[in-house]
């Protein structure tokens, strides 16, 4: 809420936990053709999400950062995402 009302959300893709309650609580934010209805939104270096969709905004932090090659980025986010066992091995394989 406190970048659309500064308007930092007029002219960038985003994304928050709903566009209409948005709009309804931040009247001068007009980005709404910037709007995605996605879990998590990168522009730059501006990166939004919903407020339930922890593991996704993480995900993008840790690419804007390059912590980790896609490969291990994406087994991590499997592992968290699925607490699949199978998916601990390909992460720590790809770490090494």
């Amino acid at each position: 809420m406190g970048l659309a009302q500064t308007g930092l959300l007029n002219s960038r893709g985003h994304t928050s936990n709903d566009l209409e309650y948005l709009k309804m609580i931040c009247p001068t934010y007009n980005g709404e053709n910037y709007y995605k209805m996605e879990s998590a939104v990168t522009d730059g270096k501006l990166i939004t999400a919903s407020g339930i969709t922890q593991l996704e905004f993480s995900t993008h932090i840790l690419k804007a950062l390059d912590v980790f090659s896609p490969k291990t980025l994406d087994d991590w986010y499997n592992l968290n995402k699925t607490n699949d066992s199978k998916y601990y091995y390909e992460l720590m394989n790809s770490i090494q």
